[in-house]
């Protein structure tokens, strides 16, 4: 580097270094105290996006039936507490009456400890009694049965 390049590019960094600061603090003090979009911070959100319908509990898994607040969409919400004796399960909707998985309807597939959600559309959310089959389809055995009635 030539020395004339040398001393304005030394000048330079001087001036950046002096300026970026001053510009920093100038923009973290323009930030205004109040919330500029004020619905984000209403009490709007604090209203529930979904209630619960039907609910059951059996051997260490929660089973919901929600609806969206507003909104015909229903879905099933698993929350898995304890490990699953098998590695997946198959959840089926059986009709009502059935109790053959091959007459049921593949809705989803849950694993480990967690909160699943599946959704359901307006036929199948809309049952009287919605049978809840889980299924071990390695072993070909049942792992869970659930009956979500609605008339009680």
């Amino acid at each position: 580097m030539i020395h004339p390049l040398r001393k304005r590019h030394f000048y330079t960094w001087i001036f950046l270094g002096l300026l970026l600061p001053i510009i920093f603090g100038l923009a973290i003090s323009g930030i205004s105290e109040v919330p500029i979009n004020t619905a984000w911070t209403s009490g709007s959100l604090k209203k529930p996006l979904e209630q619960t319908l039907l609910s059951t509990e059996e051997a260490g898994i929660t089973l919901k039936l929600l609806e969206r607040v507003g909104s015909p969409l229903r879905y099933l919400e698993f929350t898995v507490k304890e490990p699953l004796q098998s590695s997946s399960a198959l959840v089926y909707l059986l009709p009502n009456g059935e109790n053959a998985v091959d007459k049921g309807i593949l809705l989803g597939q849950i694993g480990s400890r967690g909160l699943y959600k599946i959704a359901l559309d307006s036929a199948m959310g809309n049952q009287e009694v919605l049978q809840i089959l889980l299924y071990d389809n390695i072993k070909r055995s049942t792992i869970q049965e659930f009956s979500l009635d609605k008339g009680q």
